[in-house]
């Protein structure tokens, strides 16, 4: 009897510690890789910015960039690890469970905090107080914090030990499936870039003074492109990269004159910089009027479909291509036919498009010249995300510069290097950078007005006039007028594209 209790008793207890594990999963061992990617300065690619150089001898290869991972398993520390090797980041994780990983990077450039150090048994990468094995995962904790900027820092006593660095940053929580073979990983890098563009520096020096950076520049470098991080990020990483999208600093730019006469100028201004875009900063000088100033816009790109980048800006609550289309392709891939016969041009009633006077050399100054049936034709000549403006978005530009009377000075690139003097009231303050590419004529296909006057189409049909019309835009060398009309689709104008 006792022999039947007790096996009564162990066949119970087997039986409740069965139902406890399945009611309790313990989940499986898999690995899985993490898979980094660059959110860079550059939109619409996965290549990160040139960094500037420094007169530092750099402990880690200008190339090189260094993940600092910690992992959390239910919110517990779990494992960290320090690599250079992307195909060494995998890790054993357990199924139904959750990780939240803190992902930083480092990289050349500015900022400081990291030393690589090769040893008989591997490379060490050194952080401020720790020294840690590459290329493997540790159990414990020791990158806890590196959510912090405070832990990307060294003390001035050892600083000069450490070659400087960007801080990339990402923070993301995960719940293991089986079969998991992935994790992918969008790092933050919070920083902008900026190019220097000089025009009219014939003698002395300028330097350009951007926080705590002077870049110098003579006549024999007008132009100098460099990067660099927000002057100080409020709140931890992880903060700001809930709101990357929106991040943005207003940084005081000066620009100073030293002229070999003894001549000394300079002026300021602040420029709002946003996260992973590029700033190009313009600056006029006029040596015989001692005048200078300086102009700035965000410089973000698009690329057509046939790998043509445009610069593009923002005016107002539109944002528009500041440079004429040049693509051969409608948006499907099909090509647009190169019509160069002048009389086959003037007797088309299909879409076309041709280089002013036929001269390929015209192509990346003023674009091409699309007749108005290229621009209605379904398959698209803009970019995805962009469309060929219609008469309604050119007046709502006007409106927001001033009118029709003004609007086409504000628009016009400056000086007569294109536009044929005098390019009267030319500003280019709105950064549209409206260029004098004339057209292509309707009757007899031949081309006419360039320096003169900038023609572009749009999206809009004139119906009332009794033929195939559509409405254009037109600016003058010799005014600041900017004037809408209509013409036959025949024409052939330039076109500017507006962002969806």
């Amino acid at each position: 009897m006792k022999l039947n209790n007790l096996f009564f008793t162990l066949c119970t207890t087997l039986l409740l510690l069965s139902c406890n594990n399945e009611s309790v999963p313990q989940g499986e061992i898999i690995t899985v890789k993490l898979n980094p990617a660059f959110i860079s300065l550059n939109q619409d690619t996965d290549v990160p910015m040139n960094v500037k150089g420094n007169n530092m001898k750099m402990a880690v290869d200008p190339n090189q960039v260094i993940y600092a991972i910690q992992v959390y398993e239910n919110d517990s520390a779990y494992y960290y690890g320090l690599f250079d090797k992307v195909d060494s980041m995998k890790i054993a994780l357990t199924t139904e469970k959750n990780y939240r990983f803190k992902v930083t990077t480092y990289k050349v450039g500015t900022g400081e905090g990291l030393k690589q150090d090769v040893q008989t048994d591997g490379i060490y990468f050194y952080l401020p107080n720790k020294i840690l094995l590459g290329n493997k995962f540790i159990k414990g904790n020791a990158l806890k914090d590196i959510n912090l900027i405070s832990s990307a820092k060294l003390t001035t006593s050892i600083v000069k030990n450490y070659p400087k660095i960007d801080i990339f940053y990402c923070e993301k929580t995960v719940s293991v499936l089986k079969g998991l073979s992935k994790i992918d990983f969008n790092l933050l890098r919070m920083g902008f870039g900026v190019t220097y563009n000089v025009d009219g520096l014939t003698n002395g020096k300028l330097n350009v003074i951007m926080g705590n950076d002077t870049t110098v520049l003579n006549s024999s470098t007008n132009t100098n492109t460099s990067i660099r991080l927000f002057n100080t990020s409020t709140g931890n990483l992880s903060t700001i990269f809930s709101t990357a999208n929106t991040y943005a600093d207003s940084i005081t730019v000066k620009v100073q004159w030293f002229g070999t006469n003894g001549t000394v100028l300079d002026t300021q201004s602040k420029f709002k910089f946003t996260r992973n875009y590029q700033k190009t900063i313009n600056i006029q000088l006029n040596t015989s009027g001692s005048n200078l100033n300086f102009e700035g816009w965000s410089n973000n790109s698009i690329t057509d479909i046939d790998g043509n980048v445009y610069k593009t800006v923002t005016i107002g609550t539109q944002t528009w291509m500041a440079e004429n289309l040049k693509t051969i392709h409608y948006r499907n891939g099909d090509p647009i036919p190169n019509v160069t016969n002048n009389y086959e041009w003037a007797s088309l009633y299909s879409g076309a498009y041709c280089w002013y006077d036929n001269d390929l050399t015209n192509k990346d100054i003023y674009g091409a010249l699309y007749n108005g049936y290229t621009v209605e034709d379904s398959r698209n000549i803009a970019p995805i995300g962009w469309h060929v403006p219609s008469k309604g978005e050119w007046n709502t530009l006007i409106t927001y510069l001033g009118g029709t009377s003004v609007a086409g000075g504000k628009m016009k690139e400056k000086g007569t290097t294109l536009w044929v003097s005098p390019n009267v009231d030319a500003s280019n303050e709105s950064g549209f950078n409206a260029l004098p590419g004339g057209l292509r004529a309707k009757d007899t296909g031949t081309f006419a007005n360039i320096g003169l006057v900038g023609f572009y189409t749009t999206s809009t049909e004139e119906l009332a006039s009794g033929y195939d019309s559509a409405w254009h835009i037109m600016l003058f060398n010799q005014n600041a007028n900017i004037t809408p009309s209509y013409s036959v689709k025949v024409y052939g104008y330039a076109v500017r594209c507006i962002k969806d």
